[in-house]
């Protein structure tokens, strides 16, 4: 059983494309780590304090105007206790810490799990389009493990791109922002006006998340793969399915209760209300996606492709 993962986990990073796609990975972090540090550098100018006095000014002179309306009269109003607020506590309201870009950044785990679905379809699917499906058949391995290990394999491989994607968003993080392992920050959407953010556990839970919600999207690729054979169809379908499940799932949630319960609603466990029922939906998704490829591969007659 290991060496048919070894032999499927070099044929995945033989492939010019996984190299490819993990060079993008590491692309993807350094393109949001520079345009959050050109951004806020944008936002704050060479003095955030003096950016700051020039915006109270600003809005004093809105709130003296007789002509603007109550609602600007009151984001003005709100908007100098902010800035106020941002002076008293000397907290840049323009800044950015590491642990910020790494909370926020935690969004590049969909652009990891595209990745994973074209790498899933591919692994089933050009077996049969090149052939060599039929070398597989020939050696002694039932059909079972031979699927098992290319799964095992995919399994791997999601490990390997989030570890790429985490310790490039550490590293450019640390280079662009500074190493703090915590920084006070300005939000007022916190009761004080002000909010402690870290690198802390949620941040790591994003990722052992990610795991899992890759795995679902690129199981899904891999038994349409297998289904269908074809590489275009399960990559199409799965990523048809990634992008568009949330306006699918307003649409069908507001006209059905069962809605809840179907794989448009439970493509992510990180945001999710309730963690631990949208885990076991996908869990069930998983099993029944797995069945499909499993009972399809088993009876399929290789012979004749």
């Amino acid at each position: 059983m290991m060496s048919l993962v070894q032999n499927e986990w070099m044929k995945i990073f033989r492939r010019r494309g996984t190299l490819v796609m993990l060079i993008l990975t590491v692309v993807a972090a350094i393109g949001i780590g520079i345009i959050s540090q050109q951004t806020t550098n944008f936002l704050a100018g060479d003095d955030w304090k003096q950016t700051v006095q020039d915006e109270i000014k600003d809005d004093q002179k809105t709130l003296n105007d007789s002509k603007v309306s109550d609602s600007e009269k009151q984001f003005a109003q709100e908007n100098i206790a902010k800035n106020q607020l941002a002076l008293d506590k000397n907290i840049n309201p323009y800044g950015y810490t590491l642990p910020q870009f790494l909370n926020e950044s935690t969004f590049l785990i969909s652009f990891v799990a595209l990745f994973m679905v074209v790498i899933a379809a591919t692994t089933i699917s050009s077996e049969f389009s090149f052939g060599s499906i039929k070398l597989l058949m020939i050696r002694p391995f039932k059909r079972y493990k031979i699927l098992t290990s290319k799964l095992i394999a995919i399994f791997l491989t999601s490990l390997v791109f989030l570890a790429v994607l985490l310790a490039s968003c550490f590293l450019i993080g640390i280079i662009l922002f500074g190493f703090e392992t915590s920084a006070t920050i300005f939000d007022m959407s916190s009761a004080s006006g002000i909010k402690e953010v870290s690198i802390d556990g949620d941040f790591f839970l994003s990722y052992l998340y990610g795991i899992i919600d890759i795995l679902l999207v690129a199981i899904l690729a891999f038994a349409l793969a297998t289904v269908f054979k074809a590489n275009a169809i399960a990559v199409g379908i799965s990523i048809f399915l990634m992008l568009s499940s949330n306006a699918i799932d307003y649409f069908l949630q507001s006209k059905f209760d069962w809605a809840k319960y179907l794989f448009f609603a439970n493509t992510s466990l990180v945001g999710a209300e309730d963690v631990s029922f949208t885990f076991i939906v996908q869990i069930v998704h998983i099993a029944v996606f797995l069945f499909a490829a499993y009972f399809v591969f088993s009876k399929r007659d290789i012979t004749n492709g």
